[in-house]
């Protein structure tokens, strides 16, 4: 039985199932499908486990999300049809996609379809060091096009094999190794500690134990301590915290440090909620990164509306780093580039993420929250897409306006989020 062990997520899923609307059919004469439903915000995620019937065990098990292209009020009844209809190929009329997780909640394929034909097929796949120089010439979708890697490191992407023969690579990360053993601790100094234990030669070609990885929280207000403590430490498995193992990942040091100031001002000289400087490039095998939060501006601001502010800092983070391990090494980018790559990739993932965290916003708060700090951004057209594709309009004053619901989350109005109350009691629940 194939099943990754990761208890903590198991346990949460088996309490959010809908045992008493377990699915049973038959694939062949020495397989059956159960499919158990799962209670999510879009009743469109199940636990799918595939039974040998004659050796009486669990061949295969794994989380299966299904968004159908037009939303319908009995999704969570057809997801086990469609998922028995995807095991006997006929997939009928079904239009959208069947994306699968293993049980430790980490991406493993996805399949997409139109009026019951499928149209494409996504896995992560890695790239040698041979391999990435071919495809290092790629053109794709991703924010690298040109990916020049130390050649002890792999690279990932993401590869979508398209009906019609054709094949997209989008770029995600590197690691140099996979057996690095990783812990995350809190020292004498109340900073929270990243440790990687990676044997064997290290990414910038040195050899050796590779340094230590850390991340370091400075900060004295104890809400947002409380907040950085919850993206750093959660159990939650998405796209942020995946980023930041991405980045620890790298054996290179590559050190992270979480200040805050009574004001903060950006590049354009104005206050802003939070400020990330960085190094370009490695100095002496060592990256850092300081993310300072203006205090002063949060204070009033609700839980979420901090946590979205550190997630955006972090995105910042990643792609700096990605950066720094292409061709574009040392290279400042131009005035607002990292935003233009947050909107084109990142948009969905931090929305969603920011929803992960605080599971009773809304998803229209979660998207308009992961909308703040994109500058001038969202003056360009491609801005205007994803907000009428999330919904929103751009018209000042307007309740759809992309910035409505996150301005109230910024001054803490009254049932908009959560507030710290005196920065006491649990993050994520109203505070005593």
């Amino acid at each position: 039985m194939k099943l990754l062990e990761s208890s903590i997520f198991i346990d949460s899923i088996l309490k959010i199932a809908h045992w008493d609307k377990i699915s049973i059919t038959t694939i062949n004469h020495s397989e059956s499908l159960i499919y158990i439903p799962i209670n999510n915000v879009n009743n469109n995620v199940g636990l799918v486990l595939i039974i040998n019937t004659i050796k009486d065990e669990i061949e295969e098990g794994y989380l299966a999300r299904i968004n159908f292209t037009n939303k319908l009020l009995n999704q969570n009844s057809l997801s086990a049809s469609i998922i028995d209809q995807f095991y006997k190929h006929k997939i009928n009329t079904f239009s959208g996609n069947i994306t699968g997780f293993d049980i430790s909640n980490k991406f493993l394929w996805e399949m997409g379809y139109k009026n019951g034909d499928n149209i494409y097929k996504k896995k992560i796949l890695h790239a040698n060091k041979n391999q990435q120089k071919l495809l290092s010439n790629i053109k794709s979708n991703s924010t690298n096009d040109n990916i020049v890697k130390p050649t002890s490191c792999t690279a990932y992407f993401l590869v979508t094999y398209w009906s019609d023969g054709s094949i997209d690579y989008v770029y995600l990360g590197v690691t140099c190794t996979n057996t690095c053993e990783q812990t995350i601790s809190i020292n004498e100094k109340q900073e929270n500690i990243i440790r990687s234990k990676c044997g064997g030669n290290s990414g910038s070609g040195n050899g050796g134990t590779p340094s230590m990885d850390k991340i370091s929280s400075k900060l004295t207000d104890d809400c947002l301590k409380k907040i950085v403590d919850l993206i750093l430490n959660s159990s939650i498995s998405n796209s942020i915290t995946n980023v930041l193992q991405n980045v620890f990942s790298i054996n290179d040091k590559v050190n992270i440090t979480f200040l805050q100031a009574n004001e903060v001002i950006g590049n354009n000289g104005y206050p802003v909620p939070a400020h990330t400087t960085s190094d370009l490039i490695y100095v002496n095998g060592n990256m850092n990164h300081v993310v300072t939060l203006n205090s002063g501006m949060l204070n009033g601001s609700s839980q979420e509306y901090k946590a979205a502010t550190i997630i955006h800092e972090i995105v910042h983070i990643t792609l700096t780093v990605n950066a720094a391990n292409s061709a574009s090494a040392g290279i400042a980018p131009p005035s607002n580039y990292q935003h233009y790559l947050m909107l084109s990739s990142y948009m969905d993932e931090m929305s969603q993420s920011i929803k992960d965290f605080f599971p009773n916003l809304t998803v229209e708060q979660a998207k308009s929250l992961s909308l703040n700090g994109l500058g001038s951004v969202t003056t360009a057209p491609e801005f205007d897409g994803l907000i009428a594709r999330w919904g929103f309009n751009n018209i000042p004053n307007d309740i759809q306006h992309w910035n409505y619901l996150n301005q109230r989350h910024e001054v803490g109005q009254e049932g908009y989020g959560t507030l710290c109350n005196n920065n006491r009691g649990v993050i994520g629940s109203e505070l005593n």
